[in-house]
């Protein structure tokens, strides 16, 4: 707690009215400065707590959009390995039916030659 504590002109002085004052002026002035200094610290403090604020909603804002990218590139991923997983179905599939036909012929060659024997 802070006490100011008026100080009186001494008593010796000629003109007490000047002393006084003057006393006064000096007090004033210095509770004056105390105040602006008070005011402007508060004013300092909003503002950089208004900063800090900012500064939590943008990183905030940059980690929505650093998630939101990344579950973009994780869908993204899925649908790549859908495709090939279907490349490798279709390709495994061809390869069968390609097998069969093959298969086929031969029985169809082995038939012939047995008609021809």
């Amino acid at each position: 707690v802070f006490f100011l504590m008026i100080r009186r002109p001494p008593r010796s002085t000629q003109s007490r009215s000047s002393a006084a004052s003057d006393v006064y002026k000096r007090q004033l002035l210095l509770i004056l400065n105390l105040l602006f200094f008070f005011f402007n610290s508060i004013f300092f403090l909003q503002y950089l707590l208004l900063g800090f604020f900012i500064l939590i909603l943008e990183s905030l804002y940059l980690l929505l959009t650093l998630l939101k990218f990344t579950q973009q590139l994780v869908l993204l991923g899925l649908q790549c390995l859908y495709l090939f997983y279907l490349f490798i179905l279709i390709s495994v599939k061809s390869l069968l039916q390609s097998l069969n036909l093959i298969k086929q012929v031969i029985s169809l060659l082995l038939y012939l030659s047995l008609i021809h024997i």
